[in-house]
């Protein structure tokens, strides 16, 4: 049981970095798109 939460914890960590990821890729984009 302890092992699942633990997977668990460790799934919404990553999906986490991945959405911060994101949403630096898309604040970058709008930056390049309102330089141009």
């Amino acid at each position: 049981m302890k092992v699942h939460i633990l997977k668990a914890l460790k799934h919404t960590k990553e999906t986490n970095l991945l959405r911060k990821q994101n949403k630096l890729k898309t604040s970058r984009v709008k930056i390049m798109l309102c330089a141009q």
